[in-house]
């Protein structure tokens, strides 16, 4: 009787030491996995591309032939006239062709 005694001790403190574990761990492991996915989160949305700039990265990428042929071309040639005519149809109006050309090589 008395081994049966101690050994249900050992088994109830066994048991006193996993429940003050799992007190004490649970909250900490969810608090932990919070913070682990708060920051996951920042991290995709910092991931993610800016509108504004793929907006802008478009228009440069369309207007960066019509320029070179616009800054290589002589005064008042055709191939100015048909850089500004691709300028014009980038922008969707008439736009000041050097000033735009400044701006897509920036």
């Amino acid at each position: 009787m008395k081994e049966l005694i101690k050994d249900l001790n050992i088994n109830v403190s066994s048991l006193v030491r996993s429940g003050v574990v799992l007190v004490i761990g649970v909250p900490a492991v969810i608090g932990l996995g919070n913070v682990l996915n708060t920051a996951a989160a920042s991290t995709q949305r910092a991931e993610q591309p800016d509108v504004r700039q793929l907006v802008i990265e478009s228009y440069q990428g369309q207007a960066a032939e019509a320029c070179v042929k616009f800054l290589v071309a002589k005064s008042d040639s055709k191939m100015e006239r048909e850089a500004k005519t691709e300028l014009d149809d980038v922008f969707g109006g008439d736009v000041n062709h050097a000033e735009v050309c400044k701006w897509v090589f920036s």
